[in-house]
């Protein structure tokens, strides 16, 4: 009789110590949370940039906590300023990671923050993923680096288009100094060689803006060119449009649609842009544009708030899919089981790939006071 009491009390407190556990296991610590670190250019050229994925990251983070969190655990992100700064980038990435102890971060928006950013994530093996750099122009590799946005290259076969409407033309670009600007040029000059025109002149712009444009256009005005291809920063393409009316060159311009941000913030009036094209990439899908314009009572500004947004539901399919380890290793094979996940930016699969294509190019044309596609 007294081996059977024994017994019971064994199996009792057995019985007892799973249920801790699983009730440990099933739900968060008081207080616990999983912590995502943004470093964003809230100030300095891309602020712009910055403030339209803060809002975008933190409307996903808001449904996504009033969902239950990730396994029953809330995100909370943590967000530093770079000032569009390499040096304060990596300053700011490491006291996120040092002293607020985050597990991934999203941030490097731009080319030359992401260079800058990569040895730290490398170093410390932390995930980065990246909600607006170019995979192809970024210019750093890393396992533990991400792009919630297509490679420039996508771009190519609408240049090519853009190109057959004239015949054998002269082609000036003028893009900035990095490998952002660059990257774009290349893939330019590539469907220009395809299409038959020649590149006659190019201009690399110096700084990230502020650059000297009048004087830029003032040298073009001998050559005459037929095209005139940009990949600039927002001041510079306001100074570009009015400058370019003001001195009379009539060559058709492609932008980056950095210009039709610009134009769309109220720094270019209308009768400055008549005629000229943009690239860009496929817009957010609608119910993302609805529920950021019901959050926050205005527009998109920036069309890559989306990539924000799907970069905070990257990390918590990663998290779904490998159990909640937040570790960087296991974070990477989470992110890479991601296959055909239907974001607000598109088809987003990183399955064979460490970065996405899940928009595709589109070109716009300036007619009437309105951006009208081109079909």
């Amino acid at each position: 009789m007294k081996k059977l009491i024994w017994i019971i009390i064994i199996l009792a407190v057995i019985a007892g110590i799973w249920h801790v556990s699983s009730q440990e296991s099933a739900g968060p610590v008081s207080g616990e949370t999983i912590k995502i670190g943004a470093v964003l250019p809230m100030t300095g050229a891309g602020a712009s940039y910055g403030e339209d994925q803060k809002r975008a990251i933190a409307l996903a983070v808001e449904e996504i906590n009033a969902e239950g969190g990730v396994r029953g655990i809330p995100l909370e992100v943590i967000y530093e300023d770079d000032q569009t700064d390499p040096k304060v980038t990596v300053s700011a990435a490491q006291k996120l990671i040092n002293v607020d102890g985050v597990k991934v971060i999203i941030g490097g928006v731009w080319d030359h923050l992401a260079n800058a950013i990569a040895p730290v994530i490398d170093q410390e093996k932390i995930v980065l993923i990246s909600p607006s750099v170019n995979a192809d122009t970024v210019g750093v590799s890393s396992p533990y680096f991400f792009m919630t946005y297509p490679p420039v290259a996508s771009m190519g076969p609408a240049f090519e288009e853009f190109l057959t409407k004239f015949e054998n033309p002269k082609v000036v670009t003028m893009t900035w100094n990095n490998n952002w600007g660059l990257g774009h040029a290349e893939v330019f000059k590539e469907a220009v060689a395809k299409t038959g025109g020649q590149v006659v002149k190019e201009i690399v712009l110096t700084k990230p803006d502020g650059n000297d444009i009048q004087r830029e256009l003032t040298l073009l005005v001998p050559l005459n060119p037929d095209i005139i291809f940009t990949v600039m920063n927002f001041s510079d393409t306001a100074v570009f449009a009015r400058k370019k009316s003001e001195l009379g060159i009539k060559a058709t311009t492609l932008n980056h649609y950095n210009l039709a941000t610009t134009y769309l913030n109220g720094q270019i009036p209308n009768e400055f842009m008549e005629g000229l094209y943009v690239f860009k990439n496929s817009p957010s899908n609608t119910e993302f544009v609805e529920k950021y314009k019901n959050r926050y009572q205005m527009e998109l500004q920036i069309p890559d708030a989306d990539s924000a947004y799907d970069a905070v539901h990257v990390i918590r399919l990663a998290l779904e899919n490998n159990g909640g380890d937040t570790s960087a290793d296991a974070l990477v094979s989470g992110i890479h089981a991601i296959k055909n996940y239907q974001g607000a930016s598109g088809l987003i699969d990183f399955s064979q790939t460490n970065y996405t294509e899940n928009k595709k190019p589109v070109l716009e044309v300036f007619q009437g006071g309105k951006f009208v596609e081109v079909k």
